[in-house]
């Protein structure tokens, strides 16, 4: 039986695997999920957050995919001051809806998703927590030289409210929520071909 080092507490095979993981791959002494959340002054359930199909697929093809219809012009811009303002508010509108029925399904979230959600889950409010990191990605993007228009400050200020208000209708309770790992995954697409024999 190994014991944790930090508190002296049975160690589980996936309380191992996280200290090598985090810690050092050739690690003798492990750590329990408390004394690990502890050493990297965060959350338990911020280790626990699994990285799924929805974190690989936010982070390997949003930007691609928004680079392709950018370059290719398949989003015209319209005109007037009033037609751009709209378009801005409903294409956030129709990325908030995107997040939360992407997160409903369970599947993991992107990067800065699963941050707010870790955030939200230490009893901070979905809105502030969402808001706050779009606060300081606006701030850093400003200091390299970034334009700060209507449209981010939109982002920055209704995007988490809007959020919010998405996984209220979708009874998403981020507390509570329990992602599947790409493991899992695999396991249920092996179950689902093997049962309509594909």
């Amino acid at each position: 039986m190994t014991l944790c080092a930090g508190c002296g507490r049975p160690l589980t095979k996936d309380e191992i695997a996280l200290t090598k993981k985090l810690v050092n791959r050739g690690a003798e002494s492990f750590l329990c999920l408390s004394c690990l959340a502890e050493k990297f002054g965060v959350s338990e359930d911020l280790l626990k957050e699994k990285i799924g199909v929805a974190t690989i697929v936010d982070t390997l093809v949003f930007g691609p995919a928004l680079n392709f219809y950018l370059r290719h012009n398949m989003i015209p811009v319209p005109e007037g001051f009033a037609a751009r303002l709209l378009c801005t508010v409903l294409g956030f509108l129709v990325w908030s809806l995107g997040i939360a029925i992407y997160m409903k399904a369970h599947l993991g979230a992107g990067p800065k998703d699963g941050l707010f959600v870790a955030f939200a889950k230490r009893k901070i409010p979905v809105a502030l927590a969402k808001n706050s990191i779009e606060a300081v990605v606006c701030l850093i993007g400003w200091l390299f030289g970034g334009t700060v228009g209507i449209g981010t400050l939109i982002c920055v200020f209704t995007m988490g409210s809007m959020i919010d208000i998405f996984f209220r209708i979708f009874r998403y309770d981020v507390n509570t929520v329990q992602n599947e790992s790409l493991l899992d995954t695999a396991r249920n697409l092996k179950m689902l071909c093997t049962k309509h024999k594909i």
